[in-house]
């Protein structure tokens, strides 16, 4: 129970970080308020430019592949990486 929680916590805090946001941020752009008002990366493309769209691809991208790592080996070290080889071949 307590290790289901954990996880839960775990995926909704790396859901909350809002890389479009933050990447307009940087570029001294509310995205928010240009463009369709999304924060997703289409809209980062259209306002901000390819490298913006692809920095934002990035970490929304990290964002799901973080968690998903960090709850797979601290939860389940003894599957290792044996069983992502498999799906290689």
């Amino acid at each position: 129970m307590v290790t289901g929680v954990i996880i839960l916590i775990i995926g909704y805090a790396f859901g909350c970080f809002s890389t479009g946001y933050f990447v307009g941020k940087k570029n001294g752009l509310d995205i928010r308020s240009t463009g369709s008002g999304n924060i997703g990366t289409t809209n980062a493309l259209r306002s901000l430019g390819a490298k913006a769209g692809a920095i934002t691809f990035l970490g929304d991208l990290l964002k799901a592949f973080i968690p998903t790592l960090v709850v797979k080996f601290v939860f389940c070290p003894a599957m290792g990486y044996a069983n992502d080889i498999t799906y290689l071949f």
